[in-house]
């Protein structure tokens, strides 16, 4: 535990300054050294906020491992069934509507597994497709929309096109 805190705090230390770098040299800054930093920034937000959950809820719920277990079952089955007709940033407003259970993106694709978002990510993009969408266009909405990539800190054209095969 204590070399995942050390690792993070380099992480943090790393991205910091490489953003200091991207300001005070904006001709040398990359869209990739950028994305990363912003990535990162987004991630350690996330890890912040579902630490802070977990104190939370560890301090207030009375929950036993196996109700628990059984709870995040359903909210699986509940979330594969709302992904066969809705957008995956649709069903994380759905679940928060119907079960209260506020999920980051990457919640939920840890829930699903990383096979069923994949075959949702084929999904979108043969959709997307048929509308004469661009994989570069496609890999920029996804990253507006906070869509974890599969490899790499962000989507980009060619990450896009390996799911369209």
């Amino acid at each position: 535990m204590e070399q995942l805190a050390g690792l993070h705090r380099m992480m943090n230390d790393f991205a910091d300054r490489l953003d200091r770098l991207n300001e005070l040299f904006p001709e040398l800054a990359t869209p990739v050294s950028r994305a990363g930093v912003q990535s990162w920034q987004r991630t350690k937000t996330q890890v912040e906020s579902q630490e802070d959950n977990a104190e939370r809820s560890e301090s207030t719920d009375l929950v036993t491992p196996g109700e628990a277990l059984e709870e995040q079952v359903d909210i699986k089955s509940l979330c594969l069934e709302l992904l066969r007709d809705n957008q995956i940033e649709d069903v994380l407003d759905l679940v928060l509507q119907k079960q209260g259970v506020d999920l980051s993106m990457l919640d939920l694709v840890e829930l699903i597994g990383k096979e069923a978002y994949i075959l949702i990510l084929k999904r979108d993009v043969l959709q997307l497709s048929k509308n004469s969408i661009s994989y570069e266009q496609i890999a920029s909405l996804w990253n507006e929309l906070g869509r974890p990539a599969l490899a790499g800190p962000t989507w980009n054209g060619r990450s896009v096109s390996v799911l369209d095969r």
